[in-house]
């Protein structure tokens, strides 16, 4: 079945009415009073053409003296027409390397020429096809199709919408190859043309599932053969179809009741068989021998089915015998020396002027690579020695960063036990100065409170060391926070517990929506407290002091923020907040340093909005973590 279908393949862009001798002898009578070279251009192509399907050898010999003389004319539309149809004889032989050779070659010269390129892009197409190199198969039939359906080259459109059928043939696409075939077949009954009919009719036969089908376009086919010319090649193709249909009848008795055909199993045999002594009759007139190969395999297997064992036994002796003479190596290599001799010898001229142009590189190439290994040596060190400097610098950077860092935590530290300590331990020793010195100065009702609100200091002042040294471990190398979710209101209950002994001071805490908030509890607690402290230090000149702290969730973000109704303050009174840089003394600034570091340890952003007589609020953000 393959080597009919590739014969198919290989043939359908070929068809020729087939001409007698007379015709060749005719020709070959005008060759002599041809009056000028473009006449005798002409009939060599004409010899071509009616040769190539029966003697292609002396067709190509007719062929390539055309083409010397067209060549020596420069006549483009010649030298398309040549190297076209010469494609086609390869191309009829199953040489697909020299007919893609000729046919590429035609284009050059077939810019001008539109119907004629059309032509050789949809044989080019064909070749790729058979190589089974689908992408440009398809690619060259596209252009041929555009290019046809532009000059409306009737025939080319037809061929082409042909090669789409096999193309969605081979790609397994039935419904689509099926709709393309019945294009062309229209296009040829139109055109009147009774061997492209019998063709599309033969490829409509080969891909019908139905098998009743099948052998009714093949009958269809035959019967166009049997009017034109029953010897064809394609003809011959067209029977092998009606043999494979009629031996797949025969094997399965199923298959015959469900195809309602009205025949016994020794009935398709003998048809079979008739049609087979017609396909060797046809193949030894045309000596082509593939077909009477294939011939022969398949009256072996009719006569076996017959139960003629010996007559199938000689049968494929034959077709063996057959394929040894085609394919044996011997042939294949005297092939392959007549067409590879040319190319040989063009080798041997260019391997020789390659080897005199090594022999003059060759000293260059020493002297390059000397060159280069000096100049290889001399960035070598430069790179070791640019590296040695670069590791000191980087030890000397990090040895004086280090000891800035140190510095300037011990600074932050030592602020902030001023900051954070100094004022509770100063009330302290102020009631113990009161309670020693003049203790009649005091009655039970004041003595009771001041003891109160100390010891509530005592108890604050204890939270806040708790806090600096939380805030000191910061400062440590691999310490980081230790987030959690925490409940804000526990905070602010915290807070409002630590700064209950401001009496005449308002605190206010607004967390309507009860928020819940991820991150480090010791560090968000200092933070909040030294804002609500340094809050009520702005406040102590202000009358009826307020604090507010909000809390809220927007745009994925949960924000806090503490409100005083204090004087305000400029930007660079709270430029410590922002500037790691910024160099402060011991009696101002301390608290937004703890803040700030604090802030970053927690990822939390702090904005300031602070105005004159208006009062300040810090606003701290954080991003809610990601839900997986």
């Amino acid at each position: 079945m393959k080597v009919r279908l590739l014969l198919i393949l290989c043939l359908c862009s070929l068809l020729t009415t087939a001409q007698n001798t007379s015709v060749i002898d005719s020709l070959l009578n005008e060759l002599p009073n041809a009056k000028n070279d473009t006449i005798r251009a002409r009939i060599y192509i004409r010899l071509h053409n009616n040769l190539y399907q029966h003697n292609p050898e002396k067709a190509l010999m007719y062929a390539n003296k055309g083409l010397k003389i067209v060549t020596k004319m420069n006549w483009h539309k010649g030298l398309s027409v040549f190297n076209n149809d010469i494609g086609n004889s390869y191309l009829g032989q199953g040489k697909h390397k020299e007919a893609l050779e000729y046919y590429l070659k035609s284009l050059e010269f077939s810019k001008d020429l539109p119907s004629l390129r059309a032509n050789t892009l949809q044989n080019t197409s064909i070749v790729y096809f058979q190589e089974e190199n689908i992408p440009l198969a398809t690619k060259y039939n596209n252009e041929a199709f555009q290019l046809a359906k532009k000059e409306n080259n009737i025939t080319c459109i037809a061929d082409c919408y042909n090669n789409y059928g096999l193309i969605f043939k081979h790609a397994k696409d039935l419904k689509k190859a099926n709709a393309y075939f019945l294009k062309s077949l229209a296009i040829w009954k139109q055109q009147g043309d009774l061997t492209k009919q019998a063709v599309i009719l033969t490829h409509l036969g080969d891909i019908a599932e139905d098998l009743k089908v099948k052998i009714a376009y093949y009958n269809k086919s035959k019967a166009i053969w049997d009017q034109e010319n029953p010897s064809y090649l394609l003809a011959v193709s067209n029977i092998f179809g009606l043999v494979e249909a009629n031996i797949s009848l025969a094997k399965d008795v199923d298959l015959l009741k469900k195809t309602e055909i009205i025949k016994t199993k020794k009935q398709l045999l003998e048809e079979a068989e008739s049609y087979l002594q017609k396909a060797i009759y046809y193949s030894k007139e045309s000596n082509v021998q593939q077909n009477l190969m294939y011939s022969y395999g398949k009256m072996s297997e009719v006569k076996e089915l017959q139960g003629n064992y010996k007559a199938a036994l000689d049968y494929i002796n034959l077709n063996y015998e057959i394929y040894v003479s085609i394919f044996s190596q011997e042939n294949k290599n005297k092939i392959a020396a007549i067409e590879t001799k040319e190319k040989l010898a063009k080798k041997d001229k260019e391997i020789a002027i390659k080897k005199l142009t090594l022999l003059q590189n060759e000293r260059q190439k020493w002297y390059l690579v000397g060159g280069i290994l000096l100049l290889g040596i001399i960035g070598f060190l430069l790179f070791i020695q640019n590296r040695n400097r670069k590791k000191s610098n980087e030890k000397l950077q990090k040895l004086n960063s280090e000891l800035d860092a140190a510095n300037k935590a011990k600074t932050r530290f030592f602020s902030i036990l001023n900051h954070d300590l100094r004022s509770p331990v100063s009330n302290l020793i102020d009631f113990l100065h009161l309670q020693k010195d003049s203790p009649d100065l005091l009655d039970d009702a004041t003595k009771n409170r001041i003891e109160n609100t100390t010891l509530t200091s005592a108890e604050n002042l204890l939270s806040s060391m708790e806090d600096i040294l939380e805030w000191s471990k910061s400062q440590m190398e691999n310490f980081k926070p230790q987030p959690k979710l925490i409940e804000l209101n526990t905070l602010f209950q915290d807070t409002q517990n630590h700064f209950s002994s401001e009496e005449s001071l308002k605190i206010v805490f607004q967390n309507p929506s009860n928020i819940q908030i991820t991150t480090d509890e010791n560090y968000l607690k200092t933070i909040i407290r030294n804002l609500t402290g340094n809050a009520i230090k702005a406040l102590n000149q202000v009358q009826n002091p307020t604090l507010i702290w909000k809390a809220w969730e927007e745009n994925n973000q949960t924000f806090l923020s503490i409100t005083d109704n204090g004087p305000g303050g400029t930007h660079e009174q709270f430029k410590a907040l922002y500037d790691e840089t910024e160099v402060v003394g011991i009696q101002s600034g301390l608290g937004l340093h703890l803040i700030r570091d604090l802030a970053k340890a927690i990822d939390c952003k702090i904005d300031v909005d602070s105005r004159p007589n208006q009062g300040t609020t810090f606003t701290l953000s954080f991003k809610k973590p990601k839900t997986v």
